[in-house]
């Protein structure tokens, strides 16, 4: 298994290249990320292409964890070459919200 912390940044930061909280997870060819703050969606491409993401799993519903979900939908039916889905798991309150 292997942890990479794709951001840990506080809540807003304006800093390039200090995004929010997201770490992500890989272990036998599979990727999980664990929460989506500001700016991780961006800081994400250094490490693996979003469309290889496997799941995304929001701690709770603040918005320094899941805000970057937006710009990851937005990719991913939009923009992404290869056709998948990204499992989404959250508190129940998430799915209202997305």
């Amino acid at each position: 298994m292997k942890l990479t912390v794709v951001g840990c940044a506080s809540a807003y930061t304006r800093r390039p290249g200090q995004a929010s909280s997201c770490y992500l997870v890989e272990s036998a060819g599979r990727a999980v990320l664990l929460d989506m703050g500001q700016g991780t969606f961006a800081e994400l491409a250094r490490y693996r292409a979003a469309e290889s993401i496997d799941g995304v799993l929001v701690s709770h519903l603040h918005a320094d964890h899941l805000v970057d979900l937006v710009p990851l939908r937005h990719y991913l039916v939009y923009e992404a070459q290869a056709a998948g889905s990204v499992e989404l798991y959250g508190p129940a309150e998430l799915r209202l919200r997305f």
